[in-house]
């Protein structure tokens, strides 16, 4: 790490940006990777806050954390027992002194003037909050593919389904404290706190056409796993969404949100289809015509699922 790394920041004064990190259980090279990406920034008037969501976290972690904690920019804090991504979020949000907070994941790199352009792209089209695209990489740091969202009003399209890329978030903080930060979901809290922007706010999104952050691909079996519980968790907050849009509020429960799940996940048409919906998005990527169809038609096989799976198909190739 830079020896200067502290430059331009003093703690008589609040950071412009507050720079939210979450580790769990990943390799302790990912996470130097991340939080030298993070250091290495063009911008450098911002703190770095380290939630550590793992009481079991492995020494060699834990002597990485102490060596860098000596840095003035950086806040680490260890929750006693694992309370998850979103508690462990808003955690993070309460010890922000800044007026900007960008979110970063501990197994993910930043470009070097991501928080540069994003500052400058906030600001410039007086906007509160924005992504960019990302470049997936595999667990050894290879590219896989570069993704820019084509979607140019992510409100609008944002009932549909999430078109903003967490880990490359900038936003202002007074958006968390209106909307009271994230909600506790296994996982998609950012989509759930996406909607509530839209029906429970004025503030404003955008896109920004650059690849300003390397999202990190992690043992793609696992992800298979995620996926179809990710599926049916958007479905839920969804039919928040909605249900905000009917009555001015939401019967979101930890009770409501399980039930849902333990009745549709594990069904296996549902298993099938998500293989398929994989092998549809590949093939129309590839330019596959042929198989593009095919798999579109095995995906939407299942008339209950039909509306949702198009959606979701549709979706997954526009952004």
């Amino acid at each position: 790490m830079n020896e200067n790394s502290d430059v331009f920041f003093s703690e008589e004064k609040n950071p412009t940006i507050s720079v939210i990190m979450c580790i769990y259980k990943e390799k302790l090279l990912w996470i130097k990777q991340a939080i030298y990406s993070v250091m290495n920034q063009s911008f450098k008037d911002f703190e770095l806050i380290i939630v550590v969501d793992n009481p079991d976290v492995s020494e060699n972690v834990k002597e990485y954390l102490n060596f860098i904690s000596k840095s003035k920019k950086i806040v680490i804090l260890f929750n006693e027992k694992n309370i998850g991504l979103a508690m462990s979020l808003n955690k993070g949000l309460s010890r922000a002194r800044g007026e900007y907070i960008a979110r970063m994941d501990s197994d993910d790199i930043s470009s070097h003037n991501r928080f540069m352009y994003e500052l400058e792209y906030l600001n410039e089209r007086k906007l509160d909050v924005v992504s960019c695209g990302m470049i997936k990489i595999d667990e050894n740091g290879r590219e896989i593919e570069r993704e820019k969202t084509r979607v140019k009003e992510p409100r609008k399209f944002l009932p549909v389904a999430s078109c903003l890329v967490h880990s490359g978030i900038m936003a202002r903080k007074k958006v968390y404290e209106e909307l009271n930060g994230y909600r506790d979901f296994k996982n998609s809290e950012d989509y759930d706190l996406w909607l509530r922007i839209v029906t429970d706010s004025d503030f404003t999104i955008g896109n920004i056409d650059k690849y300003l952050i390397k999202y990190r691909i992690v043992n793609e079996g696992q992800s298979r796993a995620k996926f179809e519980e990710q599926f049916y968790l958007s479905e839920y907050i969804r039919q928040l969404y909605k249900e905000r849009k009917r009555t001015g509020k939401d019967s979101f429960s930890i009770d409501n949100y399980n039930d849902f799940l333990k009745n549709n996940i594990g069904q296996q048409d549902v298993k099938q289809s998500m293989l398929c919906l994989e092998k549809g998005i590949k093939a129309l990527r590839e330019v596959n015509v042929r198989a593009f169809l095919y798999f579109l038609n095995a995906y939407c096989c299942s008339e209950r699922y039909m509306k949702y799976r198009l959606r979701s198909f549709l979706a997954s190739f526009i952004c």
